[in-house]
């Protein structure tokens, strides 16, 4: 008996875990659908060649602690990649904070640098006016893929918000409207998908992208376990 209780656990545990990894790959099967409309050859040759944009922004680890001390919280990069088990968080407090470009670009980097699926390096974020940069390489399957990303982001509610990929561009090439609005819908879910984890730890007054960087109003957890 507690052999199948255990065993129904597993089976409602799995499709959480499944549904975030999901998530997470529909970017990059970008690559695949690519390859489906007949122009993964003249792609192939592009990624070869290209290399990763600049965005002028140069950080190091203690960009990251500066990030997590502002925020109040005491938890290793690592341990916020895109594909890992969700946190549980505790312990709000209320917060007021401007996320530098070399803040974001060190978290974004030092969390995902070894995913289960994919290698992401040499990372940069830079926020200007209502909209926001990322750049990244990503190395697939043994093969490297420089990625552009410009969009915005805004609240949509005190737990959730909503977000609009401006331009998407994988190895110098620019991807259709169609496959862009995919990988926007599955950004924004991932991004949901995280907030909802903090449950009532974490609240969404005001998110604002600037010239000084991102701004953020509202409440966030001090404990991560």
């Amino acid at each position: 008996m507690k052999e199948e209780t255990q065993h129904n656990l597993e089976e409602i545990k799995e499709p959480k875990k499944l549904k975030t990894k999901k998530i997470v790959l529909i970017v990059f099967l970008i690559f695949l659908l690519l390859k489906g409309v007949g122009v993964f050859w003249a792609y192939r040759e592009i990624t070869s060649i290209v290399e990763a944009s600049d965005l002028g922004v140069s950080y190091s680890i203690q960009d990251y602690e500066d990030l997590v001390q502002n925020i109040g919280i005491d938890v290793e990069a690592e341990k916020l990649c895109l594909d890992c088990e969700p946190l549980e968080f505790s312990e709000p407090h209320d917060v007021d904070l401007i996320i530098t470009n070399e803040q974001a670009s060190a978290a974004f980097e030092y969390a995902n640098t070894s995913l289960s699926f994919a290698k992401i390096d040499g990372s940069q974020i830079r926020f200007t006016e209502n909209m926001g940069e990322l750049v990244t390489t990503v190395t697939y399957q043994g093969r490297n893929y420089p990625v552009y990303i410009s969009g915005n982001v805004q609240k949509a509610t005190e737990n959730t918000v909503t977000g609009e990929i401006f331009d998407l561009k994988i190895g110098g090439l620019n991807i259709p409207s169609s496959l862009k609005n995919m990988a926007e819908e599955a950004i924004v879910n991932l991004a949901n998908d995280r907030i909802a984890t903090m449950g009532d730890s974490f609240r969404i007054d005001e998110i604002q992208l600037t010239n000084e960087g991102l701004s953020f109003e509202g409440m966030a957890p001090t404990e991560a376990n």
